[in-house]
């Protein structure tokens, strides 16, 4: 919905709140939508791609939201979310490479500078091709360095690489499972001692236990991944 902008307010974009008769339609990651202000009805027209069979209920899509963005901002999360992931942080991704490599830091630089720090990630489909990216760089042997422009385009450097960068994807899968296994116990027992805030833990209960299940189905397919080097 386009306007004038006034001076005296902020230049950014205004966000406007469909509310109450957007709020009656549930979110769903599998449906299809078009949403737009129609400038011709002056309405703001919601499309699914799918039909509705009479007395069932209309879903819409809010958009490709992972789990933790849901809740944060709409209070819910969605079961077998296909968009859900673990996000893996820059300070975990070397947790288990070696800290005598002398090219580390250089790897770090050009991870940065071609935006392969940031969005790694384990899905229902195994680790991401970002993070395994990033992870047989940081792999690379010192005579193989070189050849980094090479991984960033998704070629194969050797089949060390290949198993490096897997085995490391595989430490920091274990990884979260253990810390994510420790915050449900966490979790189960503050249910236990704080009755009042019952449905908003179970809510964080749910979170964590999509996220523990993602990390089960990823830490398979690496196990799969690994069959071929053993």
């Amino acid at each position: 919905m386009k306007h004038g902008q006034r001076k005296c307010f902020s230049p950014e974009p205004d966000t406007y709140a469909l509310a109450p008769y957007l709020d009656l339609l549930n979110h769903s990651p599998d449906v299809q939508v078009k949403a737009a202000f129609n400038e011709e009805t002056r309405c703001y027209e919601v499309r699914t791609a799918s039909g509705c069979r009479k007395h069932e209920q209309v879903f819409i899509c809010y958009g490709p939201h992972d789990n933790q963005r849901l809740l944060l901002e709409y209070g819910f999360v969605s079961i077998q979310n296909p968009h859900a992931c673990v996000y893996v942080s820059a300070d975990l991704l070397v947790k288990y490479l070696p800290s005598i490599d002398k090219q580390m830091n250089k790897k770090i630089s050009i991870l940065k500078e071609h935006d392969f720090i940031e969005n790694l990630t384990f899905g229902w489909d195994g680790p991401s091709w970002r993070l395994l990216t990033a992870l047989k760089l940081l792999c690379l042997e010192a005579e193989e360095f070189t050849c980094w422009k090479k991984i960033l385009l998704g070629e194969i450097i050797s089949d060390t690489n290949e198993k490096r960068s897997l085995v490391i994807a595989q430490k920091i899968c274990h990884y979260f499972i253990e810390e994510t296994n420790a915050m449900l116990q966490k979790v189960s027992h503050m249910k236990d001692e704080e009755v009042a805030l019952i449905n908003q833990l179970t809510l964080v209960e749910t979170l964590w236990t999509e996220e523990l299940k993602i990390l089960q189905a990823s830490a398979e397919i690496l196990n799969s991944l690994q069959t071929p080097f053993r």
